[in-house]
């Protein structure tokens, strides 16, 4: 099986569904869907002998569909076996046309299991259907815990002025609390986070439960490092919060966990004047174990968002390593600018007496240098130092190779 993944043989992508199954592998196909056109995937699809082995295949559904791969997952809406997965598929693709079998599902649904409709019910938020709020809003005001938290979700995701209605009416009705007023601000507009912060304002403890309401934001739906929503009003937020003393590691993470899913200016401001206090004893810690303090964590979120601001503070924590590897480095810059890092790369070059910082120095600028780059290293490469020339050499050459791609250069 694993051979057969790792040479991406499509023909062989039904047999590797059939085995699985039938061995009950844990997990996905882990198929590369780039490998996967719609005809190979329809073939496996229609030999495939069971459910089971039909649910495997949805896990790697094509990259991109045609009617008849789009015509296949709507047939499977209303299999409890097959719908999460077909709903999941239909949703990545955009699919409208399965809209009114979706609805349908929903509407019909008795016992609302949550692990044969989750991805249903998400699937019309995410196409932001909103013939649904109506049946949505009835679930989140009748059904409990994840049923209810699905359509709270759903309702925040089509995040029209409608569903906004709606979830404040879910709010009012005190059904699921802190899940309803994270979907009011995630619809994003001042009017919904109003509501919440209005209402927080008048709890005992409420910045601490506004930040356990924004680490909620991605419930349903997980939350990766580079992923943001940018659509918030965080204005209101960070007024808010900026005052804020948490007392405990776990409400400083509470905090953290709330602002990292945001990007917008307060949020970056808030993020800024924590990264600013590095090295102080201001700089409150988030794990007393190994010394993890807020302003590395907010030194993260930046260099993730590309902020300028950080730069220096990258340029200063990595190079404190003994031995700063680059790959390391250049993961941590890949989101700035070329032009910036470079600047302040060579702003930094003079200065370093230290050989070792010097040397790592010269190698980032073969990363971040262009042509204009090459007078500076070669007078480094004259130096008494030899792990200093080397560096400077080994740039150099990088920069000046004329098989080198130009910067700029794409693809068409």
């Amino acid at each position: 099986m694993d051979l057969v993944i790792r040479a991406s043989a499509v023909d062989l992508l039904g047999d590797l569904a059939t085995t699985q199954a039938r061995l009950q592998v844990v997990g996905g196909l882990e198929f590369p869907t780039d490998a996967i056109s719609p005809e190979s995937w329809l073939l496996a699809w229609t030999r495939a002998e069971d459910d089971k082995s039909r649910a495997r295949l949805l896990r790697c559904t094509p990259a991109y569909p045609t009617v008849r791969v789009e015509e296949e997952l709507i047939l499977c809406i209303g299999n409890s076996a097959l719908q999460n997965g077909a709903a999941h598929a239909l949703e990545h693709y955009g699919s409208r046309r399965a809209l009114p079998r979706l609805r349908e599902v929903v509407r019909l649904s008795k016992d609302y299991d949550p692990w044969t409709i989750w991805n249903v019910v998400l699937a019309l938020g995410a196409l932001r259907d909103e013939a649904s709020i109506l049946e949505l809003k009835r679930m989140a005001l009748e059904q409990e815990g994840e049923v209810r938290g699905m359509a709270i979700r759903a309702l925040a995701e089509i995040g029209s002025s409608d569903a906004e209605s709606a979830l404040l009416d879910v709010f009012r009705a005190g059904a699921s609390f802190k899940r309803a007023a994270a979907a009011l601000i995630l619809c994003g507009r001042n009017s919904a986070v109003s509501v919440v912060l209005d209402h927080v304002r008048n709890l005992p403890q409420g910045q601490k439960t506004l930040c356990d309401i924004l680490g909620r934001l991605t419930w349903g739906r997980g939350h990766r490092a580079g992923e943001y929503f940018t659509h918030i009003d965080d204005e209101l937020i960070v007024g808010y919060l900026v005052d804020y003393q948490p007392a405990t590691e776990r409400e400083r993470w509470d905090l953290m966990r709330g602002i990292e899913r945001i990007d917008g200016p307060a949020i970056r401001r808030l993020m800024r004047s924590f990264l600013q206090k590095a090295g102080t004893p201001e700089d409150a810690s988030l794990r007393e174990d190994d010394k993890y303090k807020v302003s590395a964590h907010c030194r993260t979120e930046l260099a993730l968002r590309g902020d300028e601001f950080a730069i220096p503070y990258v340029l200063d924590a990595e190079l404190e390593y003994p031995e700063p590897i680059v790959a390391r480095l250049t993961y941590y810059l890949q989101n700035f600018p070329r032009a910036v890092v470079a600047k302040e790369l060579r702003r930094r070059l003079p200065i370093p007496a230290d050989i070792r910082v010097a040397k790592h120095l010269l190698e980032l600028i073969g990363h971040y240098g262009d042509h204009d780059d090459v007078a500076l290293l070669e007078r480094y490469e004259r130096s008494e130092q030899a792990s200093v020339a080397d560096a400077a050499h080994a740039s150099r050459v990088h920069l000046t190779d004329p098989m080198r791609i130009p910067d700029g250069w794409r693809l068409r």
